[in-house]
């Protein structure tokens, strides 16, 4: 097989092209089935926090921006049968002590 230099060029720029696509197709396919995962965990976690909760409970927790936060509120107001009220003070004496201590965005 011949080759001159631009048609060997051309054809190695095409099969890295090619490589490049498919690597980019196997990466894409492979973080839409880890974020699928992690949605089916997320809503199985949230089936079972659902049992013990109602949406008062998910209305404060859903005021939280950091997710780490939300997850802990979730979990111990369903294990611990947390009324409304006793979640919202929980939340907040944990904002305070945290502004105290100059940490504004933990919470």
């Amino acid at each position: 097989m011949s080759y001159n230099t631009k048609t060997y060029i051309a054809d190695i720029r095409q099969i890295i092209l090619s490589a490049r696509n498919k690597a980019h197709t196997a990466v894409n396919s492979a973080m839409i089935e880890a974020y699928w995962l992690i949605g089916i965990m997320d809503f199985e976690f949230a089936a079972q926090c659902a049992l013990n909760l109602v949406l008062s409970h998910y209305r404060l927790i859903m005021r939280l921006t950091d997710k780490n936060a939300m997850q802990y509120y979730l979990t111990e107001a369903s294990e611990n049968n947390w009324s409304v009220r006793t979640l919202d003070r929980n939340i907040l004496i944990v904002i305070r002590i945290l502004y105290r201590k100059g940490d504004t965005n933990a919470v």
